[in-house]
């Protein structure tokens, strides 16, 4: 069951897609899942779970009774496995098989980016709250 005043509030929320958008640069290619609100598991119990097992979780967000959360391309196999062995109902695409998306390459470079230094300061602080 939804509260009126979180939906409300909801509205006017321009921080998460922020922060989501600039995880999504900095971490390149990704896959997002779509878990209906009433599966019986809270998107933050969700999100422990994937991260107890490896799973980096960003841009966990509620649209419209879905939970949104994102993960990297590479694990997004492993956390589609988990999630359906969890018994959560996913809306969205199944992950990518291999074969189907080229393998994106990154040029070598000695230090990390701005955007990657402040990403990674996002997801520690995310972490230390557990938001």
């Amino acid at each position: 069951m939804s509260n009126p005043v979180l939906e409300l509030g909801t509205c006017f929320d321009w921080a998460s897609p922020l922060v989501a958008s600039a995880r999504d640069l900095a971490n390149g290619s990704n896959h997002t899942f779509l878990v209906p609100e009433d599966c019986g598991w809270a998107a933050r119990d969700i999100r422990r779970l994937l991260r107890r097992h490896g799973v980096r979780v960003w841009g966990l967000m509620i649209v419209d009774r879905t939970i949104l959360l994102t993960v990297r391309r590479a694990q997004a196999r492993w956390a589609e496995y988990l999630l359906l062995r969890h018994g959560l109902p996913l809306l969205s695409g199944y992950a990518a098989r291999p074969g189907q998306q080229p393998r994106l390459r990154r040029a070598p470079s000695g230090q990390p980016s701005l955007l990657s230094r402040f990403e990674r300061w996002i997801y520690r602080l995310q972490n230390q709250l557990d938001l």
